[in-house]
């Protein structure tokens, strides 16, 4: 197996002379959003990045330059993420994302956290709608007396990592350093604004109190930050059902853009076309959760090496249905004249309702059908309901929450799903990662298999926009 160097990233206090990268990283990464237009109106000037930056670090503490560990409760923590050179590398460490926490170690009283009065601020910016943004502050700070209440915890303000140092796991360090601190037994709570990140967790009390994700600023790529709180939380959350992940509004956005295009009619009934489109939009915007196009030709290749036949494919995860389209029509046009299937398990609805709207525009709606539900609901009711046979599954791609990887291919295994001969794709192997994963279908035998099938696996390196990362292609023999 070939091996992927990983990028090196340390955790630290900041310290005030970190403050003007800091303030870089902030406004690079938020970039124009509505808060920013409330706070800015006139656009981010000089000004604006100064009044910004003094709110880091009282001026008391300027020439100290010893960090800022809190002592007593309300007290701000700035943590950075720098990415440190390779061996050998002269160059200094390059801080790459930053986060600011507040920290209650106590209960508060409820008359200090349920305020009902309208929030109120001074004018940050000419032509600042304080009105506005006032409503907008105070919703925010409802929604955290809601969820959080007094109880104690660290709770996360501002998480932000540099546009262009993105998927180096940054972000992931300083949550995992907020979620270390407070112990491993967490429970979150959280809502991140749509119009900051497009996305939010919403999720109900899981077990206890110990760190809160609310009323948080976060420009991170929403990669990253759903795969992150999949590390975290993910396995309760998806155990629990508690979660709703996504809001949909960067989602929505690829299916406005698509339907709003003027070469829709050119999309129509061609699959190909679509993809491209797809591709062209991440390229110009965010990043998007699919798989893109070398991931997307090396699968094909290797769907394009078994007999042809009558074929079954199941999706774990669709995120906005680059994949459904792109490997169901492949699935289709390999196999002409035998019935083929691709089954697209999605948790998330708005998800499965653009996937069904793609599939359906590419003309591929009689081969595509998308499950709502977790992976393993969607697999366990197929199977008790027949709508899949046992050992009917020939290719699977597993590209979901990577905390699921291992448990839904050992469901999978229990259930009799997969039989000899099955190609079981996984991806983001590397990074995020999904080492236990990796581990299991290495080693080679399928624990859970009434079958006592093996897996003969193998790796292929790809360059992403985030850094590399691996697919892993598992046959079952």
């Amino acid at each position: 197996m070939a091996e992927v160097k990983k990028p090196r990233i340390r955790t630290r206090d900041a310290i005030p002379s970190d403050v003007n990268t800091i303030v870089d990283i902030h406004f690079a990464a938020f970039g124009p959003n509505v808060m920013n237009e409330l706070m800015y109106p006139g656009g981010v000037t000089k000004d604006a990045k100064q009044k910004f930056a003094a709110t880091f670090f009282p001026k008391s503490d300027e020439k100290k330059d010893t960090g800022n560990k809190p002592k007593q409760a309300g007290e701000t923590i700035v943590m950075v993420a720098e990415l440190l050179p390779d061996d050998g590398d002269d160059a200094d460490p390059e801080i790459v994302a930053y986060t600011r926490w507040m920290l209650y170690p106590e209960s508060r009283p409820e008359e200090e956290w349920n305020v009902d009065k309208a929030e109120t601020v001074e004018s940050l910016g000419e032509g600042t709608d304080v009105e506005v943004f006032n409503l907008f502050i105070g919703g925010l700070k409802k929604m955290r007396q809601k969820w959080a209440k007094g109880d104690p915890g660290l709770f996360l303000g501002t998480l932000a990592s540099n546009p262009s140092r993105g998927r180096l796991g940054a972000a992931s360090a300083l949550l995992r350093w907020g979620a270390e601190r407070r112990g491993s037994d967490i429970s979150t709570y959280g809502k991140v604004p749509a119009e900051v990140i497009s996305a939010f967790c919403l999720c109900e009390q899981l077990k206890s109190t110990e760190i809160f994700l609310h009323n948080q600023h976060i420009a991170t790529s929403p990669f990253t930050y759903l795969r992150l709180l999949s590390s975290l939380v993910g396995e309760r959350i998806m155990s629990t059902g508690e979660a709703i992940l996504g809001n949909g509004s960067r989602e929505i956005g690829v299916l406005k853009h698509i339907y709003d295009s003027k070469n829709v009619d050119q999309i129509r009934g061609n699959p190909t076309a679509l993809v491209d489109a797809i591709d062209r939009y991440a390229g110009a915007n965010t990043p998007l959760m699919i798989i893109g196009p070398q991931k997307r030709d090396y699968i094909i290749d290797v769907m394009s090496k078994t007999t042809p036949g009558s074929k079954v494919f199941v999706e774990f995860g669709a995120y906005v249905g680059y994949s459904a389209v792109a490997l169901a029509a492949a699935l289709r046009d390999l196999n002409k004249g035998h019935s083929v299937r691709y089954i697209s398990l999605e948790m998330n609805p708005i998800n499965a309702a653009i996937t069904t709207s793609f599939a359906e525009l590419t003309g591929l709606k009689d081969v595509v059908e998308v499950h709502v539900a977790t992976a393993g609901d969607s697999l366990e009711r197929l199977m008790r309901d027949g709508g899949l046979k046992k050992g009917e599954v020939d290719f699977a791609l597993v590209d979901h929450w990577q905390s699921a990887y291992l448990p839904d291919l050992k469901l999978s295994e229990q259930l009799g799903v997969f039989k000899k001969g099955s190609i079981i794709v996984a991806d983001n192997v590397v990074y995020p990662g999904a080492p236990d994963y990796l581990a299991y279908v290495t080693k080679g035998t399928a624990d859970h298999s009434s079958e006592s099938w093996r897996y003969e696996t193998t790796t292929q390196d790809f360059t992403t926009p985030w850094g590399p990362d691996q697919l892993a292609i598992s046959t079952v023999v």
